[in-house]
């Protein structure tokens, strides 16, 4: 068995179980989101508005985890302020799970032990048992066998035998547990004793679990078409309740049996379905281990860069999550990749740290397969010796881990199992028989009735019939040519009729098209003449070439400032838009994304460009930040903004700076500006020059610095702090680039990715020494470039504005 496939199969089991445990906290009905929000909005005590909201963050948890946490958090704050620390208790228990979903296992357990300690305090069972369970599936996850059995004794402790449900989550724990290192026999009768406790209680929810768990039992089996139905069955469940974790799970378990059958199209398909899943939920340590699968499988491709590209990137995140097993699965795979590559000298390095790795938290299967990988480098280098000592281990291993005794019992538990499921089959059929024969005893006795009451109309029939034959016979010679005639009439007439029916029925249809395509076409005209006259109205609002060239110019002695404006709306009209005013002995410029693009968007510029023109006109207004936080104020009062749930995200982004002119320095060079952003970043180009030792000559040294903006909307945010003024010297011969995000996220190039914001400021980089309207040039022919790549050609994404000023 492939160690990847393993690792994700015993990931599934760890995830689903903790799923399922807090029932208290577990809402998977989709009908009840419209009652929660109406809950929210009608909340009006404290104590309401703490359940109205917790209620909605545990239905949103397992398909929104960033959303349930804003709810949580807002329950808490209104839970501290009432100084409820049973609920406080109860919301960090509810943050731990979240988290643990999200696979931040840090602040998962932090919050974790919060609630456990608090759960003590209280004596509150449900919570203990909660925490304790949860940090046990994280310990499982990171390798800490030793203390997540020590946990899962505590739940047992607390639990007893009175919660069946609970008591079959924690034995497919230990399951777990043993299944990591190997102990199939331990793990398989733990899994056979949860089995048959959610088959005694008919737990929908949990029935999704154990499906899984006998599908993992049949995969150790390769019995794959059984393991497959079964996951199949699992998801079906897992669907009908909108758990997307579970269903990304199943997606990946699915694909692991296709690859095992050797129908890799279908493996490919279904892991790419997970990572839609596992992207939307933004589950780390589910992301590694697809991304591992999907290496697995470029490898039997021979796609060996893809391959590696897709190993590192898994082995980079299960290295920031502290996911020891998950590593060892990555670097295996490296390794054998760099088999393949003949690049025998990484590969035994990479498998050694894999080793180690797996000698700490006692994994046998993959330090098995770490042995072999080994194994075969050194024979290919003729290392025999080394090869010689390899296999010895892998012998002594694989006696440990397969021995006969063990598969003996293996065999068993999985006999037991099929001897149960035929058992009850049996049962149900001698159930059905005996329903079958009663239904037959009345069934022969209502058709004794019925024979009696058939003979006597029988009798009757049969001289209707014989008296009907004999007047028939009478008349059959004189009327046989008469019908003949009859029904030849009969269908000319119908022919006809259809026929006469069906040229009506196209007339009409011809009408009705004609008439439907010139409303279409006279709507089509108006709304396009519509749209131009509003892009002659915002271009009449937005300052032209000429206004602009003027207003930016600081009167500098012999010299004029250079710049350019790259905008490429869309649309007709634009969601972007760039702004430019003097105001005392300021300069003041500003580039602004909307919401939206089109006419959407060019109404919320029309707004930002109006508001702006007011917010400067006022005598208190005196930094870049407080023009942000006025604009914000405006956008928010004039949309009547709330942050009510439902409501239309509507704002802008923006970079605005501002040049104070009294700030010249002839002397230093300098000039003093301040920059304050909404989401956006300044990009800096600074040119200085250096003093060569060598020929004691000027070098010129160019550096990139970009300054970013707060990480907020100009609209109504869960964060309405002030935006930062952020103030700074630009001496003559830097650049400034004020942007949108719609250049960095153009899809187009060899792979119809984002051109990405890493592209553009190379771009800036490397090219700010050239006039800026050789910059604008190179910009836009990049730009085309970007969009038609081999003969396709990508739709423009978004508005795109970029505004380049070099001092």
């Amino acid at each position: 068995m492939k160690p990847k496939i393993v690792y994700f199969l015993k990931l599934t089991l760890v995830s689903a179980l903790f799923c399922c445990l807090p029932r208290y906290i577990f809402s998977n009905q989709i009908e009840k989101k419209d009652s929660l929000i109406s809950n929210i909005k009608n909340a009006s005590t404290a104590n309401a508005k703490i359940t109205a909201n917790f209620d909605y963050a545990s239905f949103l948890k397992y398909t929104d985890t960033d959303s349930a946490l804003i709810y949580v958090n807002k329950s808490l704050s209104i839970a501290k302020k009432e100084n409820d620390e049973r609920f406080i208790m109860k919301a960090n228990n509810e943050l731990g799970i979240i988290y643990w979903y999200k696979g931040d296992y840090k602040k998962a357990q932090t919050f974790l032990n919060e609630a456990y300690k608090a759960g003590e305090k209280f004596t509150d069972t449900l919570v203990l048992i909660s925490a304790r369970f949860n940090i046990g599936n994280i310990n499982i996850t990171q390798g800490n066998y030793e203390a997540a059995l020590e946990n899962f004794n505590d739940v047992l402790n607390y639990i007893g035998t009175s919660d069946s449900i609970r008591l079959a989550q924690t034995y497919n724990s230990f399951g777990n547990i043993y299944l990591y290192q190997s102990d199939y026999v331990k793990a398989l009768e733990y899994y056979a004793n949860s089995v048959n406790i959610l088959e005694r209680v008919h737990s929908s929810k949990d029935l999704a679990l154990s499906y899984n768990n006998l599908g993992i039992i049949y995969y150790y089996q390769e019995q794959f078409e059984k393991a497959l139905e079964l996951y199949q069955k699992s998801f079906k469940i897992k669907e009908s309740i909108n758990d997307k974790k579970g269903m990304s799970e199943c997606y990946n378990n699915i694909a692991i049996i296709y690859d095992e059958i050797g129908k890799t199209e279908n493996a490919f398909r279904f892991y790419n379905k997970a990572l839609v899943l596992l992207k939307e939920l933004g589950n780390q340590q589910g992301l590694a281990s697809t991304y591992s699968n999907l290496g697995d499988l470029e490898v039997k491709n021979k796609n060996y860069d893809k391959a590696e590209s897709l190993f590192t990137t898994a082995l980079k995140i299960q290295e920031e999550i502290k996911d020891k097993r998950g590593q060892t699965y990555s670097l295996i795979g490296i390794g054998e990749l760099y088999y393949f590559k003949k690049k025998y000298t990484d590969a035994i390095e990479i498998l050694k740290k894999a080793i180690e790795i797996c000698q700490e938290i006692n994994d046998n299967s993959n330090l098995l397969s770490a042995y072999e990988k080994l194994k075969d480098i050194y024979l290919e280098q003729k290392e025999y010796q080394l090869a010689t000592n390899y296999y010895k281990l892998i012998t002594s291993l694989q006696k440990d881990m397969f021995n006969e005794e063990r598969q003996e019992k293996l065999t068993k538990i999985q006999s037991g199992y099929e001897l149960k499921e035929k058992e009850k089959k049996i049962a149900l059929q001698k159930v059905e028989l005996e329903k079958n024969q009663l239904n037959l005893e009345k069934n022969e006795e209502e058709k004794s009735k019925q024979r009696i009451i058939i003979y006597s109309f029988a009798g009757g029939l049969i001289i209707i019939i014989v008296f009907s034959l004999f007047l028939f016979r009478l008349f059959l010679q004189k009327k046989k040519s008469n019908v003949l005639l009859a029904r030849q009439k009969q269908q000319i007439q119908i022919q006809n009729s259809n026929l006469q029916q069906a040229n009506e029925e196209i007339n009409v249809q011809k009408e009705e098209i004609v008439k439907q395509k010139e409303i279409i076409e006279d709507s089509h005209k108006n709304l396009k003449d519509s749209i131009y006259y509003a892009k002659q109205i915002q271009n009449a609002v937005m300052p032209n070439d000429l206004y602009f060239n003027e207003s930016i110019q600081l009167n500098l002695k012999n010299s004029e400032l250079d710049y350019f404006i790259f905008f490429k709306p869309k649309d007709i009209v634009s969601g972007d838009f760039y702004w430019i005013a003097s105001r005392n002995n300021w300069k003041l410029i500003a580039v602004a994304d909307c919401t939206g693009h089109g006419v959407p968007g060019a109404f919320m510029s029309m707004l930002g460009i109006s508001f702006l023109n007011e917010i400067i006109a006022r005598d208190d207004i005196n930094t870049a930040s407080q023009v942000l936080n006025e604009l914000r104020s405006y956008i928010i009062k004039s949309l009547q903004q709330k942050g009510d749930i439902g409501e239309q995200k509507d704002g802008m982004d923006m970079v605005f700076i501002a040049i104070d002119l009294k700030t010249i320095d002839y002397v230093n060079n300098k000039i003093n500006i301040q920059f304050a952003g909404a989401n956006n970043p300044l990009y800096i180009v600074k040119q200085s020059y250096r003093l060569e030792k060598d020929n004691n000559t000027k070098a010129l040294v160019s550096e990139l610095v970009e300054i970013k903006g707060d990480k907020m909307p100009i609209a109504i945010h869960h964060s309405l702090n002030p935006f930062t003024n952020n103030v700074f010297d630009i001496s003559f011969g830097d650049s400034l680039y004020l942007i949108t995000d719609g250049f960095a996220d153009q899809f187009g190039g060899p792979k119809g990715r984002k051109f990405m914001y890493k592209q553009m400021k190379e771009l800036f980089f490397s090219n700010s020494n050239k006039l800026m309207v050789e910059q604008k040039q190179i910009l836009d022919t990049t730009f085309q470039n970007w969009k038609l790549n081999e003969g396709i050609e990508y739709e423009q994404t978004d508005d795109v504005t970029i505004v380049g000023i070099k001092f």
